[in-house]
């Protein structure tokens, strides 16, 4: 539920585009960076998605924050997913000290492909074409393509506290399910 900036519940009765405040620009940035839709932030702030919407229409630095938070926040991780796929150069100034002195020399720093980087800008580009796909598919059967048949592991129980006479009859009693259950169990020869 909405909670309000004073920590009250929102008052009924008033219209819930006036219960827009300036640090919910913030806080939808942050949103957005996660993945929010609109319909998310609605909800988190307590109004109906049309007026949300209308936030985002009247208030620039709340529209501001839900693109650079959400589209363009996609975009540039495109790009560096893109450059570091490819490998890039930058220029870079780097300092030496030589007999004394500083020197200052203007270089190009090169960075080789990042074959991880290829890889998934690839699968998620190319994931409605089939070229290429990120998942492995395993299929696991039992016996001529049967189910799989799991047995549980008995669970272990503490007997410190049985004395030897109730041991005896618990051994006993375990020997005759035995005997009984094996006498039921079919066999392929038959």
């Amino acid at each position: 539920m909405f909670v309000r900036e004073d920590g009250k519940e929102p008052i009924t009765g008033i219209h819930k585009a006036s219960l827009y405040r300036p640090y919910m620009a913030q806080e939808t940035y942050k949103f957005a960076l996660l993945g929010f839709t609109i319909h998310d932030l609605a909800l988190w702030y307590g109004v109906d998605e049309k007026i949300f919407v209308q936030w985002l229409d009247q208030y620039e630095e709340l529209r501001e924050a839900y693109y650079r938070g959400g589209e363009y926040a996609d975009a540039n991780v495109a790009v560096s997913t893109y450059k570091a796929a490819n490998g890039y150069s930058h220029p870079e100034t780097k300092f030496f000290q030589h007999e004394g002195r500083v020197i200052k020399v203007e270089t190009i720093k090169h960075y080789p492909p990042d074959i991880k980087a290829a890889k998934f800008w690839l699968l998620n580009r190319q994931r409605k074409s089939g070229r290429w796909v990120g998942e492995n598919k395993l299929e696991l059967s039992g016996p001529n393509g049967g189910p799989i048949e799991l047995t549980p592991k008995p669970k272990s129980i503490d007997l410190s506290d049985v004395d030897d006479k109730q041991l005896f009859e618990m051994l006993k009693i375990g020997e005759q399910f035995q005997i009984e259950d094996s006498t039921n169990v079919e066999t392929d020869e038959e």
